[in-house]
């Protein structure tokens, strides 16, 4: 069975270009050999990333994801059975943010900034996947 997963999570310090590149390769090629699709925004050191597959390999990376001495705060903000995948497009689809979006968009932002109550994107998790999906349909 097919889940979609939705977490937070705060990076231990800021990511440059060049290592978000890496970590997206590395992550894009992992996905693929795993049937693993979805998308991940980024902005002022915060992660929200959306993973679909099968039930048993997405927990699996999320172990992966918590265990990563890169990460902190990990939090499951959405964790469902899917008939069809919202980011099967993607290994890995990627969107860096800052503060110049607009419209729908530009409600997420507050829950990147550096003073971010990270628990509070639990109470949003229907935003939060609402605004993955319009960044999907963007690239």
């Amino acid at each position: 069975m097919d889940i979609q997963l939705i977490y937070s999570s705060v990076a231990v310090r800021e990511f440059s270009d060049e290592e978000l590149d890496r970590l997206l390769d590395t992550c894009a090629s992992f996905n693929a050999s795993k049937n693993i699709s979805g998308m991940l925004l980024y902005c002022n050191g915060k992660f929200i990333q959306a993973l679909e597959g099968e039930a048993d390999v997405v927990d699996g990376l999320l172990h992966k994801i918590i265990a990563d001495i890169k990460h902190t705060k990990v939090n499951v903000l959405v964790r469902t059975p899917i008939k069809k995948r919202d980011f099967g497009g993607w290994a890995m689809g990627f969107r860096r943010l800052d503060s110049r979006l607009h419209g729908d968009s530009a409600k997420i932002v507050p829950f990147f900034e550096i003073d971010f109550d990270q628990d509070g994107i639990c109470e949003h998790p229907n935003l939060a996947i609402a605004v993955l999906k319009s960044f999907g349909s963007s690239l």
